[in-house]
């Protein structure tokens, strides 16, 4: 699965468990970021929510997961809110909803979160979850997500416009 986790430059518990869990140390990272988590810590929250996703460290549980998710995703991490939206969609742990899924998804990418802006750019362009069809609102997230670095983002961008001439490009984004 594609679940996320979350790092944060100022929090040094969150990081020393994402450097156990890369170093496929489970249950250090689950030790650390279980007791953060228990804390309120919203990094924490999520990341817990992965590893109870993956079934690393622990026995795999989505139910468990999407607690954890929503915990975070209600201090507005967006991360969280992405992952929560993966998991409705899917019906992984809660009810699948694809509409609630996107809801999600929409949230997480007007947090700012980049994977999400481009995947909310695919379901305006596919009209689909409950997103309706606007080819001008998806560029608007492929930009967005293209600023920040999403490679596909910006590919899909590009077809966008050469596939609907009709659609304008803002001067402002021609200067970039």
């Amino acid at each position: 699965m594609d679940w996320l986790l979350f790092s944060s430059d100022d929090q040094t518990d969150i990081d020393d468990a994402r450097v156990h869990y890369d170093d496929g140390d489970f249950s250090a990272a689950l030790k650390l970021w279980s007791l953060k988590a228990m804390d309120g810590d919203p990094a924490a929250q999520n990341n817990f929510g992965v590893l109870h996703a993956r079934g690393e460290g622990v026995e795999q549980d989505s139910a468990e997961a999407a607690q954890w998710f929503r915990k975070a995703a209600a201090q507005d991490l967006a991360t969280a809110h992405y992952n929560l939206g993966l998991m409705t969609a899917r019906g992984e742990g809660v009810p699948r909803d694809k509409i609630k899924g996107a809801e999600w998804v929409r949230k997480a990418a007007q947090l700012g979160h980049t994977k999400a802006q481009a995947i909310l750019g695919h379901l305006y362009v596919a009209g689909d979850q409950g997103v309706p069809l606007d080819l001008a609102e998806a560029a608007k997230w492929y930009r967005k997500a293209a600023k920040q670095g999403h490679e596909g983002a910006a590919r899909s961008l590009i077809e966008l416009y050469a596939a609907n001439p009709a659609l304008s490009i803002p001067t402002s984004e021609l200067l970039d």
